[in-house]
C-alpha cells in the first residue's frame, strides 16, 4: 500500500511540521517523475528543501533519510568512515540554527541481535565523539526497550532520553511507539507485549548553558491518517518541542 503511505506519512509530517525529521526503512526507488526515492518524493511534496538519502550498504532497496528546512552545513553516513557491516545504521547532518551548531543522527540498529544493537550504537557514539558540536540530537530505531543494554550504555554516556526526561519532571507517561495492538501492520503479528517504546530521541551538550528547554515530547502518526484511513508506519513517530 506504498502510494496510500506515502500519502499518509505527508500527511502527518505535514501536521506537525517539524524543522528536521529522520526516517528509517525508507525505499530507494518510487514511481514518481522527479524523485528517485520516497525520501525525496515527501520533501518534494511538503517542501522540505534539504533532503539526503543514503542507501544501505548490505540493503541497497533501502536507506537511511533526514529532511530539513535548515541549510545542511555537513551530511555524512557512518559507513562512510566505519565501512563494516555491523556498523551500517547510521546517518548524520550539521546543522546552524540561532548561532548554535547541532549535530543530528539518525539510527536504526539491527533488531535481530543485543549484542549487535550495543556494538553498533558504541560504534555511533565514538563517531559522533570525533566531530561533537555544541548540541547533538541522537534519534531514530533503537529496536529496544528504555531497560536494555544500548539505553543503559547511552545514559552512562551522559545522553539524556527525551520522553524519559519529559516523564520523569512533568508525570507525563512516555508512549509506546510500536503497538501490537491497535497499528493495522502489526496487529496480526503475535508479540508476548502489546506495546514498545523502541522509537527515541536524545540529547547531549557539550556546556550546561547549551542545553535546550524541553517543552513537549509526543508521538505522532499514532492513528489512522484522515486521508487513507491506514497508519502510515509500523512505527509511530516521536515528536520534541524545544527553546
Amino acid at each position: 500500500m506504498w502510494d496510500q503511505r506515502l500519502d499518509a506519512i505527508c500527511e502527518e509530517i505535514k501536521n506537525i511540521n517539524p524543522d528536521m525529521i529522520a526516517l528509517q526503512e525508507v525505499k530507494s526507488f518510487v514511481e514518481e517523475k522527479g524523485a528517485s526515492n520516497a525520501a525525496q518524493q515527501i520533501a518534494n511534496r511538503i517542501e522540505y528543501p534539504f533532503c539526503i538519502f543514503r542507501e544501505y550498504p548490505d540493503s541497497p532497496d533501502e536507506g537511511l533519510a533526514i529532511l530539513s528546512k535548515l541549510p545542511l552545513l555537513q551530511a555524512k553516513a557512518i559507513w562512510d568512515t566505519e565501512f563494516n557491516e555491523e556498523n551500517y545504521c547510521a546517518l548524520r547532518i550539521v546543522i546552524n540554527y540561532g548561532g548554535t551548531t547541532y549535530g543530528f543522527t539518525n539510527v536504526h540498529l539491527n533488531w535481530r541481535s543485543p549484542k549487535i544493537r550495543l556494538k553498533q550504537i558504541q560504534t555511533v557514539n565514538k563517531w559522533i565523539s570525533k566531530d561533537f558540536k555544541s548540541v547533538e540530537i541522537l534519534s531514530g530505531d533503537f529496536n529496544d526497550n528504555p531497560n536494555s543494554n544500548i539505553h543503559r550504555y547511552l545514559q552512562g554516556s551522559l545522553w539524556v532520553d527525551t520522553a524519559e526526561f519529559y516523564e520523569n519532571t512533568n508525570l507525563v507517561k512516555a508512549k509506546p511507539t510500536l503497538d501490537f495492538k491497535n497499528n493495522n501492520h502489526l496487529i496480526k503479528l503475535n508479540s508476548s507485549i502489546d506495546q514498545h517504546r523502541y522509537d527515541w530521541i536524545l540529547i547531549k551538550v557539550n556546556e550546561a548553558k547549551n542545553t535546550p528547554e524541553i517543552q513537549s515530547v509526543d508521538v505522532f502518526a499514532n492513528y489512522p491518517s484522515k486521508s487513507s484511513q491506514i497508519f502510515p508506519s509500523d512505527h509511530y513517530g516521536v515528536v520534541i518541542t524545544t527553546i
